[in-house]
């Protein structure tokens, strides 16, 4: 069975009347009607749609049960704002510069440990680092790039 493709015309017909006008003349006015619709129906043969890409998988994934709450696990030496943080391989993070509350660009870093609840101090960059991009390296190195 092909699918039908309907098509909806619209046509406005014009009609004329006649009318007396005061002077005893007859005058002819044109007024349009209403649109009047028709509709006709074509069927249409199947064609494949051409596809640019391959329907994607589902995607699912199961996510750990973790607690909906905060808590401090120590002071970080500054307060930071556009700082990176990156999971390293043995499960720490490694929080690199950002800029402090008066505006300075940091060189520090830090690391934070989730097994002991701790953040120690990392080394520091060779330059200050904000609003940069952080990538973990396969051989465990984190690449600072930008900022």
């Amino acid at each position: 069975m092909w699918p039908v493709l309907t098509v909806v015309m619209v046509i406005a017909i014009a009609c004329s009347s006649a009318e007396s006008s005061p002077s005893g003349t007859q005058e002819t006015v044109s007024t349009p009607e209403l649109p009047t619709a028709m509709s006709t129906s074509i069927p249409v043969a199947p064609s494949p749609v051409p596809t640019l890409f391959p329907p994607m998988p589902s995607l699912t994934a199961e996510l750990p049960a973790f607690p909906l709450a905060f808590e401090s696990v120590g002071d970080m030496d500054t307060a930071r704002e556009e700082h990176s943080a990156t999971r390293l391989n043995d499960g720490r993070v490694l929080i690199v510069g950002g800029r402090n509350q008066f505006g300075t660009v940091l060189t520090a870093t830090l690391l934070f440990d989730p097994i002991n609840d701790s953040l120690s101090a990392g080394g520091e960059l060779n330059g200050p680092h904000s609003g940069h991009s952080a990538t973990l390296l396969k051989d465990g190195r984190v690449l600072i790039a930008g900022g």
